[in-house]
């Protein structure tokens, strides 16, 4: 069986971001409560038949598309990568290794044409203000300029250094 490499903060994320407790998702996917929670603390990897059911794939595969087209629709249905949908196909015969290899290909171009046409790296404040969130950032930031939070505890919580604090507390509006 051919492991997934897959980062188990993504997993956590995946599940999260789908409403589903570890539970409904062990339920979901036909496995162990205990098997999920080890994907997500990275002491176990999950198959491709794991992560992409057959039950679930065959119901929701069109013979009359192309790879490309039910890897897109069954990605975002199933919510895994089009490289993962390409695979399970092929565990399950509904593609050939050539047509397997030929989608792998385009993908791969396509993920580095995107990395190269991008200018760059994004907004750093803007990304962190996401992943953290305004009100939890906002509170954060508030609680270490009125001295109630120790300032490397702020910039520990919001994942940063305490030499981004100050431009992102005027990015945030709270100096």
């Amino acid at each position: 069986m051919s492991q997934a490499l897959v980062n188990p903060d993504i997993l956590r994320w995946a599940r999260e971001r789908s409403y589903l407790g570890v539970d409904m998702l062990a339920h979901k996917i036909g496995t162990k409560v205990e098997k999920v929670l080890a994907w997500e603390m990275g002491e176990a990897l999950p198959t491709f038949k794991q992560l992409v059911p057959k039950n679930l794939f065959l119901v929701t595969w069109n013979s009359n598309q192309n790879i490309g087209e039910n890897a897109d629709r069954l990605a975002r249905h199933l919510r895994v990568s089009t490289v993962v949908i390409a695979r399970r196909a092929l565990d399950l015969n509904l593609i050939d290794w050539a047509g397997y290899w030929s989608f792998y290909e385009s993908e791969r171009d396509k993920w580095t044409r995107t990395r190269e046409d991008s200018e760059s790296g994004g907004d750093f404040y803007r990304t962190l203000k996401t992943r953290n969130g305004t009100r939890f950032s906002q509170a954060v930031l508030s609680s270490a300029y009125e001295g109630r939070l120790l300032f490397r505890e702020a910039a520990a919580l919001l994942g940063t250094s305490v030499g981004n604090l100050d431009h992102y507390a005027k990015e945030m509006g709270v100096r």
